[in-house]
């Protein structure tokens, strides 16, 4: 079998008409290389994978149930043979050379890993694709919202860097797992991705690995990728909540000291306080309200409790230090109502 230059893994969940659109954009617009798409759908209700049309190397690959994004990924992985692998989300579009040029540049540059685009939303305005550690001090800029009141500080504005016009190609932290271009041979050191993560931080957790092997993570901004955002996660996003901030937890467990652990557990149960706060100052329920936001806000305060449980119940398991997941290792993670591609 000849080498093939690409994998591509998109894991699907209810993705609609915006998968066949992804896919589409992926068999438009790659010229240069070779390449395979493999298609994992966790138990989607829409049948969005069973009506792709059938293309030269598409493979689907079909869950009866979430098996999550980091075990739908690994999945694919294990049945993939490119030389690169990347990680797509369905919600996005590749625009004409974004995915070539990302596979020439790890040619060109073999000290690099991992690189990402730059990523715009629809009206083409800019969508931050790159972030920082999710250090304490990040942390805490993004749940007392600082960072969204000075976005152009580069000491405030760190979680999502948009400080910086995303113009310029640089090392960065984290790439985001929306698009993930990796070179296999470099995931031979680390392992691929860490089933634990259901959804979210499953690439910071992957990219910080990289990084501490002493591979670089670069950010290519002359590659443009067009994404939705969350499209997957819109009706669930007091869930998406519960879910980001629980894989949040599990990577200061895994990466950091037990006390960054518990002084994390208890910012975010003062974020949710403050929440639940500013819920009450408006009123769960008033004249203005319909039924239907008034029970939004009920949910959304659910959540909150939810998530401050959840810091107290997990306050004395920090510090856990386990390795991460083989690719080849895919557990049958829990399903949830939350999407399994997320971002």
């Amino acid at each position: 079998m000849s080498e093939i230059d690409l994998s591509i893994f998109i894991v699907n969940w209810n993705g609609g008409e915006l998968l066949s659109e992804c896919v589409a954009s992926v068999y438009a617009t790659v010229q240069k290389h070779s390449f395979e798409v493999f298609v994992v759908d966790n138990a989607s209700s829409d049948r969005s994978a069973h009506e792709l049309k059938a293309r030269p190397n598409l493979h689907l690959i079909f869950n009866d149930y979430n098996a999550g994004f980091a075990a739908a990924n690994n999945q694919a992985f294990a049945r993939s043979n490119g030389r690169c692998v990347l990680m797509l989300n369905p919600d996005t579009t590749s625009l004409p050379g974004a995915l070539d040029h990302l596979i020439d540049y790890l040619d060109t540059h073999k000290d690099v890993a991992a690189v990402g685009p730059r990523t715009v939303f629809p009206d083409g305005q800019l969508q931050p694709s790159c972030s920082h550690y999710p250090t304490l001090f990040n942390q805490s800029m993004e749940a007392l919202g600082i960072n969204r009141v000075l976005p152009n500080s580069k000491v405030f504005a760190r979680p999502t860097m948009t400080y910086w016009k995303h113009d310029a190609e640089r090392q960065v932290d984290i790439i985001s797992g929306a698009c993930l271009m990796i070179r296999r041979d470099a995931l031979s050191d680390v392992g691929f991705l860490d089933e634990r993560f259901f959804v979210y931080y499953e690439e910071v957790d992957l990219c910080l690995r990289l990084t501490q092997a002493g591979h670089l993570c670069i950010f290519v901004p002359t590659a443009q990728l067009m994404h939705e955002a969350n499209h997957s996660t819109k009706k669930n996003l007091d869930v998406r909540i519960v879910t980001r901030y629980r894989s949040l937890l599990t990577f200061y467990d895994k990466h950091y000291p037990r006390w960054h652990g518990g002084v994390l557990r208890g910012l975010l149960s003062f974020e949710m306080l403050w929440r639940m706060a500013l819920l009450h100052v408006a009123g769960l329920g008033t004249s203005r309200d319909g039924q239907l936001e008034q029970n939004r806000k009920r949910e959304t305060l659910d959540r909150c409790k939810q998530v401050i449980k959840m810091c107290l119940s997990s306050a004395n398991k920090t510090g856990a230090k386990a390795s991460h997941i083989k690719p080849t290792q895919t557990s049958a993670a829990q399903a949830g109502s939350i999407s399994a591609s997320r971002k």
